[in-house]
């Protein structure tokens, strides 16, 4: 049995189920959130998408457009070219519409990372300079070693447990959830291993999106597991619910 205080250190209290000692353990009362060491937030909520946006393939003079990143899937993980496009004077729009509401517009056309909001699956991927986003997640780190390093943490097995089996079990991963998020500081061995390995995602998923790697995947989840000092049996734990997610929740 568990001790109360575990439970009661948890973001929301969260009823939590066959959760091992050593997760829970990572929201000690004192613990470091990834809110605490990275800026993040959300955007622009248009009030009417329909309205407001265009898909890629209704964009044949991109000009005039701004890349806009609302909601990534599963397979969107580490880079995808934008889905949907604003027009250059959505402030001028703005003024017109009431229920256009914009948050965080200092963020605005900075180089970060976005990350999905709805469905079972998580994933974040590299938001590039110049671009805007809606209100789901997205991280803005000062330096860009950092962002890479956070990109890998976010893709870890580790993370979307953490997300999925403890902070949220529904299908929507709000910009809370993402800051309450424990955060560990990695050696700069491992943080160097984790950045290449996400520059290289990058740069692949750039030149094929159908790219994938299961081998160096697995070990860039091995370092994170390694940083936040996880054991091999709470590795097997882990791995066995995300492999699993749709019968797990």
């Amino acid at each position: 049995h568990l001790p109360q205080k575990f439970f009661e250190t948890i973001p929301n209290q969260n009823f939590a189920i066959n959760v091992p000692v050593e997760i829970l353990s990572l929201f000690h009362p004192t613990y470091t959130t990834l809110g605490d060491v990275v800026k993040i937030g959300t955007g622009i909520s248009t009030g009417n998408d329909r309205y407001f946006l265009r898909a890629a393939s209704e964009v044949a003079d991109k000009d005039e457009w701004i890349p806009f990143y609302k909601n990534g899937g599963v397979k969107d993980a580490w880079y995808y070219p934008p889905k949907y496009y604003i027009h250059e004077d959505w402030p001028l729009q703005k003024e017109k519409h009431s229920t256009f509401t914009t948050r965080n517009p200092s963020y605005f056309y900075r180089e970060g990372i976005t990350c999905s909001s709805m469905g079972v699956e998580f994933s974040a991927a590299y938001l590039p300079r110049g671009s805007l986003f809606g209100v789901n997640a997205n991280l803005f780190p000062d330096k860009q070693e950092d962002l890479y390093y956070f990109l890998g943490l976010l893709n870890s097995q580790l993370v979307k447990y953490v997300l999925r089996k403890l902070l949220n079990r529904t299908n929507m991963i709000t910009a809370g959830y993402i800051k309450k998020l424990p955060y560990i500081d990695p050696s700069p061995e491992n943080k160097k291993v984790v950045i290449e390995y996400s520059r290289q995602f990058v740069k692949e998923k750039m030149s094929n999106s159908c790219f994938y790697s299961l081998e160096e995947k697995h070990e860039l989840d091995r370092i994170i597991y390694d940083i936040y000092g996880i054991s091999h049996k709470t590795r097997m734990h882990v791995e066995d619910f995300c492999n699993d997610l749709f019968e797990k929740l």
